[in-house]
């Protein structure tokens, strides 16, 4: 339940600051098509993700009782694969050009 509630706040946290990240980088005239795209971005991602964990899951079952639960290597597995995809988004936040500060006047 702590992993559920800590993972959850840092989902949270990592989406409210996105928007004002992706605004300071973007002319005000197409701040709406790069909110846009980073709100299509989260969605496909998000859904590409589950999507893998459940194969991965479903692939790994082994037999309980009447139904299949997922094994232990499975759920290393969906770990590591998480681990991956954190990993490269790391090494691409890296080369993302740096914020730039707009004049107020």
């Amino acid at each position: 339940m702590l992993v559920a509630v800590l993972a959850g706040g840092g989902v949270g946290i990592a989406c409210s600051a996105m928007p004002p990240l992706v605004f300071g980088t973007v002319d005000p005239s197409e701040s709406g098509v790069a909110n846009g795209l980073n709100s299509l971005m989260r969605s496909v991602g998000t859904s590409m993700s589950s999507a893998v964990v459940g194969v991965v899951l479903a692939s790994t079952t082994q037999p309980m009782g009447s139904a299949g639960v997922p094994t232990l290597d499975g759920f290393r597995t969906s770990f590591l694969i998480a681990a991956g995809a954190a990993l490269l988004g790391l090494v691409i936040a890296a080369f993302l050009p740096g914020r730039t500060r707009r004049d107020a006047g």
